[in-house]
């Protein structure tokens, strides 16, 4: 049986303790690849959320246009007017 077994009680616990020193070492530094990976993902969320978000506002499209030509009529009337 080792030293490091009678300290510790088993080599198991020892490699849980060595396995979360490296993690926390790990986690101390956020690398340009971590940067990468990270900004990848979040920009695949961002897509998949706007997708989905279309998908379920495509029944709004009708009633967007009829304000926009509302707005737009309103605008023109106002401009033409304003004009005289």
């Amino acid at each position: 049986m080792s030293i490091w077994s009678r300290l510790w009680g088993s080599e198991k616990a020892l490699e849980k303790g060595a396995d979360a020193l490296i993690k926390t070492g790990d986690a101390l530094f956020y690398t340009a690849e971590e940067k990468a990976a990270d900004s990848a993902e979040r920009s695949a969320r961002v897509r998949e959320f706007l997708l989905q978000w279309i998908k379920s506002t495509s029944g709004q499209n009708i009633a967007r246009r009829l304000i926009a030509l509302s707005f737009t009529g309103v605008y023109q009337a106002w401009h033409l007017a304003s004009k005289t």
